[in-house]
């Protein structure tokens, strides 16, 4: 039988906005991430919640994605079929757990948008990648790899990429 998480786990603060800035380089997020598990407590998909609530599931396949607005939607979907378990961060096996990462921007060319974190993501235990934009205007986007998503977005070298959860 599945079970639902406490409030206070339900409970998610979005990121700060910093007059249309990036988030400060310091950032540490509100990103966690999740693993449902099946009657026999075997992975069948890993998720994220991501700092403004939206979620993302990804099958241990990486062959399904879906998306969420709330953790009651993600439940409701997965009730009966899979447990909700929280990773907690350190100590994990991210052959099975998806790992949490930054993008942190040292160096903008253009002057938009600022230095700090632009983006907040997950790399799922097959590779793909799914991540949030931080600015004003958010959004969720997915790659196949961290790979393409740093060649897209890595501007040369100007944005890193910095782990939240250990190797």
């Amino acid at each position: 039988m599945a079970t639902s998480p406490s409030s206070t786990q339900d409970e998610v603060v979005p990121a700060e906005i910093n007059r249309g800035r990036l988030i400060p380089a310091t950032y540490t997020g509100n990103l966690r991430t999740f693993l449902l598990l099946d009657k026999e407590q075997t992975p069948v998909a890993s998720g994220a919640v991501f700092s403004d609530g939206r979620i993302g599931v990804m099958s241990q396949t990486g062959q399904t994605y879906q998306r969420y607005a709330t953790t009651a939607a993600l439940m409701e979907d997965w009730w009966g079929r899979a447990m909700l378990l929280w990773c907690t961060q350190g100590g994990l096996d991210y052959d099975v757990a998806p790992r949490r990462f930054v993008f942190d921007r040292h160096e903008d060319e253009t002057g938009i948008s600022g230095e700090g974190v632009a983006l907040e993501g997950v790399v799922f235990p097959h590779g793909g990648v799914v991540c949030m934009w931080l600015g004003e205007v958010r959004s969720i986007v997915e790659w196949p790899s961290l790979e393409v998503a740093l060649a897209i977005n890595g501007h040369e070298g100007r944005t890193r990429l910095r782990w939240l959860d250990p190797a």
